[in-house]
């Protein structure tokens, strides 16, 4: 009589393309990993021109938090690059026109590419409790900006 154990679970697998991708090089803190590869999804979205402004959004925050990392001491002089990468955000979503996707021209991807790699150097380089530092002020910064853009009812 053959009986299946309960303690047995499917597990979800993993394409070998991003397999490989992941264990090219070794692995950022496996705490810093979707951090990572949220960004590297939205920076692929926009190569092929299916980002979404949701995906821009998503990328904004990682730059405001590699930021937040400059500031910080990580990589203090790729800040520029973050703010260019900032800037070519607000480009590729003025060119989309309220569209439903947005598409990054070359120099501007070259740009965005640029501050996606030095994120990922600061992610290698950063504790993990230094990321949630820079992303708890980051959304501070966030908060204030909104609620001082917000008209009282």
């Amino acid at each position: 009589m053959t009986r299946k154990s309960p303690s047995l679970k499917s597990r979800k697998t993993v394409s070998p393309l991003l397999g490989t991708l992941l264990q090219t090089e070794p692995a950022p803190p496996a705490a810093n990993q979707p951090h990572l590869l949220k960004a590297y999804v939205a920076l692929d979205a926009l190569h092929r021109g299916s980002a979404t402004p949701g995906l821009l959004t998503i990328l904004g925050q990682h730059f405001l938090v590699a930021e937040r990392l400059c500031v910080m001491g990580y990589l203090t002089a790729a800040l520029r690059a973050i703010r260019e990468g900032h800037a070519a955000l607000v480009r590729v979503d003025l060119a989309a026109e309220g569209g439903p996707t947005r598409h990054a021209a070359r120099d501007d991807y070259l740009i965005l590419c640029r501050a996606v790699s030095v994120y990922e150097q600061q992610l290698r380089q950063a504790s993990h409790r230094a990321v949630l530092d820079a992303e708890y002020t980051a959304l501070q910064t966030l908060l204030q900006a909104h609620s001082a853009c917000t008209v009282p009812a």
